[in-house]
């Protein structure tokens, strides 16, 4: 499984991912990331490890859950995605 996120100044690509049963019937699913910046955004980001704990809505349309980062970005907040 490989969970990739794209933005205007990075990427994220999952390097290992699991999922759970939830105790509400849906499910949650856990990564670890890799992000890598864009080449004209080094001066600001750099690249750095994270993980994501997201709870999956039980139709699976959407899911919400938080994250944070590590080795110098020490960042953290929340998510939420919607199926298009």
């Amino acid at each position: 499984m490989r969970i990739r996120l794209t933005t205007g100044q990075s990427s994220s690509s999952s390097v290992v991912a699991a999922i759970r049963a939830d105790d509400t019937g849906g499910f949650r699913l856990f990564y670890n990331y890799e992000n890598d910046p864009r080449i004209d955004q080094l001066r600001a980001l750099n690249r750095h490890l994270g993980f994501a704990d997201m709870h999956v809505a039980d139709d699976q349309r959407s899911a919400q859950g938080e994250y944070f980062t590590g080795r110098g970005r020490t960042t953290y907040g929340r998510m939420i995605w919607s199926r298009q």
